[in-house]
């Protein structure tokens, strides 16, 4: 009686029906596996968009120039600037639209009484590879309300993924861009 009503709930199901009905069992499997893709996708934290600069800058040249000179004006211009080192917090200018800091300093970034309501470009300068062995949690500055970009400027050759690996807590929002500058 029980297979009965079993069989019978699975003759009615419209899922059920669409699956026997419509679709081969390759195309099953297909859907499975993309199902079981996005899945993993979901739960994965290497959603961050990454780019080496000159690709960056050449991208966004092509489809706007205004955007590029921003852009290049934020990495490579003189700009109102909050510094955070290990002496502490020391701002240059009047309404700062640039942060530079050093991994080990990036905790500063909580400061409340920092100005950072401007801050478009946060510069995180990476000397030794030594500094790349533990987590570098950006969720304090990728949430602030106007940053666009955190540009990593590393001394020395490293290879991508493992700097992804490190990358913890960055709001999508947020286009990280990278740059070896060796001797720098």
């Amino acid at each position: 009686m029980r297979k009965e009503i079993f069989n019978q709930s699975k003759k009615t199901n419209p899922f059920y029906l669409f699956l026997n009905n419509f679709m081969d069992i390759n195309a099953r499997k297909f859907v499975l596996a993309l199902l079981f893709l996005v899945s993993l996708n979901s739960f994965s934290q290497t959603n961050i968009r990454v780019f080496e600069r000159n690709d960056y800058l050449s991208s966004i040249k092509n489809s706007s120039v205004r955007n590029y000179n921003t852009v290049l004006d934020l990495m490579d211009g003189v700009q109102s600037s909050i510094y955070l080192t290990n002496e502490g917090v020391r701002v240059i200018g009047q309404i700062p639209v640039c942060m530079y800091s050093d991994v080990s300093s990036l905790s500063l970034a909580s400061n409340p009484d920092m100005r950072i309501s401007n801050i478009e470009m946060v510069t995180i300068k990476i000397d030794k590879p030594s500094e790349l062995t533990s987590i570098i949690d950006l969720s304090i500055v990728s949430r602030y309300k106007n940053v666009k970009y955190i540009y990593f400027r590393i001394g020395f050759d490293f290879k991508l993924p493992q700097l992804i690996q490190l990358i913890k807590n960055c709001d999508p929002k947020c286009i990280v861009i990278y740059s070896v500058e060796k001797g720098a």
